[in-house]
């Protein structure tokens, strides 16, 4: 007997995939490293910029991307983006030295910027506001999860064996990936008119936007007070406002400032930068290393359960967010992952993985997926279908920031704390490491505070026949400012 699957859901498992693919390429990335200097010759000059190139270009066109497929086709963008995601994987596995290399990932993170935000942008018109795309986000997120626990289980093996093979593992699920899209996706568009696209508002939101992440993400390397940083965050500055200049006196700008007097778009990209920020993945993981001794692959794998238990509680948490609205939920979780991180804050060289590890773990990646599917609807609600593309493109553009300035933070409060302690030893590591989670939790909080500042709140009512989209999502529609 076959099993009937609705079209709209098969095009909801395979967009999730082609979103989630981005962020784990990047982790695979991110622990193949060490790997990739050895194997090419890196020097330390050029290192930073195996993360830095593609942190470059993928920040500098995501809003772009978002807007093209507005503009052309989500669709056809999001296969543009995987081509050229997948022939850069394969071409990058090829790479005889660090030149070829760094150029192919400075291309791969425009196929990236492509790829995500008409992922998501395609997702989020396949289902009406309310019901509907809040069981759809929470399907998406089991899916997400399973597809997490399957990479980082063939990641994990294929990485012992070289990095190069990671990399071609992209080959054949961008290849699927594409299939499925072409077969099931809808295309789907805004209705603004291409003649008079926004030349220079799309030149100064590549370089503004790029500059931002790149500087970001570098300014602890350099230093804070360098120079170098403060005149690459004045230049940031410059460009910004001649951004908001340009695109003000557009008649179909890029970047269409009214999305900007929305309070609760607003308030979704404020808590998406500082809980992205906090990157509560990253100290456990250092942690589980750095104290626990655990390989690369280990900290990867025990990890594993608590995605499984966080997709199943995301897929519950939709009770909620039919009852409740996406604001609530997402504040109640950005309070549990407080929670989560502050077991974290209790471990020391002496924890064990079950009884000390683990009830954190579980407690803060369900937090994790509940805050990414609520942030998300909150951040696609009430906006247009005309912009919907360039919305999805700045909510991945505050991830992508916050990431970028968290890893830096966190890095430098562990550095500071563990040698304000004297000699590095197990016990200095783990009060370095209190205070990284310390500093996690704090980040989560101006989040957290962020929301309820900015965010107008509303409770629903039960009912939800033709409900407006405030009250399916949670929010009143009054302007920001």
């Amino acid at each position: 007997m076959s099993i009937s699957i609705p079209t709209t859901l098969r095009a909801l498992i395979i967009l999730t995939f082609a979103m989630y693919i981005v962020p784990y390429d990047y982790i695979g990335i991110s622990l193949a490293t060490p790997r990739i200097r050895e194997s090419l010759g890196f020097s330390p000059q050029l290192l930073p910029w195996i993360l830095g190139g593609y942190v470059l270009t993928f920040g500098g066109f995501l809003i772009l991307g978002g807007r093209l497929g507005d503009l052309y086709g989500r669709k056809k963008i999001l296969l543009i983006g995987l081509t050229i995601f997948g022939v850069c994987s394969l071409l990058t596995a090829l790479a005889p030295n660090p030149v070829v290399f760094l150029a192919l990932r400075i291309l791969k993170g425009i196929g990236s910027a492509l790829l995500s935000p008409n992922a998501l942008a395609s997702m989020t018109v396949l289902y009406p506001e309310g019901r509907e795309r809040n069981r759809s986000f929470g399907i998406s997120s089991v899916f997400g999860g399973l597809f997490h626990i399957g990479f980082f289980l063939i990641a994990g093996v294929i990485l012992m064996h070289g990095w190069r093979y990671l990399l071609l593992l992209n080959v054949p699920l961008v290849l699927v990936i594409a299939y499925f899209v072409v077969r099931y996706v809808p295309e789907s568009k805004g209705n603004r008119p291409t003649s008079q696209f926004d030349f220079g508002g799309a030149v100064l939101s590549i370089i503004s936007f790029g500059l931002l992440s790149f500087t970001v993400a570098n300014s602890f390397r350099i230093g804070l007070t360098s120079p170098v940083t403060l005149g690459l965050f004045a230049l940031t500055i410059i460009l910004f406002t001649a951004l908001v200049v340009v695109e003000k006196r557009h008649p179909f700008p890029l970047i269409p400032l009214r999305l900007l007097k929305i309070r609760h778009l607003v308030g979704a990209y404020l808590v998406c930068f500082f809980w992205s920020a906090s990157n509560t993945n990253y100290p456990l993981n250092l942690f589980l290393q750095d104290v626990l001794k655990y390989t690369p692959q280990q900290a990867s794998i025990a990890q594993l359960p608590t995605v499984f238990t966080g997709a199943l509680v995301s897929l519950v948490a939709v009770i909620f967010l039919n009852r409740f609205g996406a604001v609530a939920v997402l504040y109640a979780a950005l309070v549990t992952e407080m929670l989560g991180i502050g077991i974290y804050a209790t471990l020391d060289q002496n924890s064990s993985y079950v009884a000390h590890v683990l009830p954190g773990a579980i407690v803060a990646s369900s937090s994790f997926l509940i805050i990414w599917m609520a942030v998300r609807l909150v951040a696609t609600s009430g906006v247009p279908n005309e912009d919907h593309g360039v919305a999805s493109g700045a909510i991945f553009a505050m991830q992508q920031l916050g990431n970028s300035f968290g890893i830096p933070t966190l890095a430098a409060v562990l550095n500071a704390a563990t040698l304000s302690q004297g000699p590095k030893t197990i016990a200095t590591s783990v009060y370095g490491f209190h205070w990284m989670f310390g500093t996690s939790i704090i980040l989560v909080f101006i989040a957290f505070i962020s929301g309820l500042v900015v965010i107008r709140v509303r409770v629903p009512k039960r009912k939800t026949i033709n409900q407006p989209v405030e009250v399916a999502v949670g929010v009143s529609p009054e302007p920001a400012g």
